[in-house]
């Protein structure tokens, strides 16, 4: 199950990531065009395009794919998630759902998650911690991804 909800994951990130290399891609043949290769300083510009053009592109997915790596690696044995969103940006968001046999577990998944510098906070609502949701619970996450 766990590794179905990872393969999921992993297709949902990586299929936005070819649509933008393909459309980046087209748009820096484009670019690329521009410069006909005639000496060694026109190869050096072309590079240098074609660089600057991707870079985004290889930086969003890598960090994406980071982030959820840093999220499922550190996983408490018994600490199942059923669902995790990211919302990117200054800072970005990633909202997480599972379910966990104590609340010790959820709050060991919490301090491992709060040791990350990449996440800023690590939030559990409290109703998590007192049994109140009988095992769910759902947790925030904010940082720069």
């Amino acid at each position: 199950m766990v590794a179905s909800v990872v393969a999921l994951i992993v297709i949902l990130v990586l299929v936005p990531s070819y649509a933008i290399v393909k459309a980046q891609q087209q748009s820096t043949e484009a670019k690329v065009a521009e410069f006909p290769p005639n000496n060694e300083r026109d190869e050096i510009a072309r590079a240098q395009t074609l660089v600057r053009a991707l870079k985004p592109v290889f930086v969003s997915a890598t960090s994406s794919l980071t982030v959820f790596n840093d999220i499922f690696s550190v996983r408490p044995a018994g600490v199942t998630l059923s669902s995790i969103g990211l919302r990117k940006g200054e800072p970005g968001t990633i909202a997480i759902s599972g379910r966990a046999s104590s609340r010790e577990q959820i709050n060991a998944y919490r301090a491992v998650l709060s040791e990350n510098p990449a996440f800023k906070s690590v939030d559990v609502p409290i109703g998590a911690f007192v049994g109140a949701e009988g095992g769910s619970f759902s947790m925030t996450i904010t940082g720069t991804f």
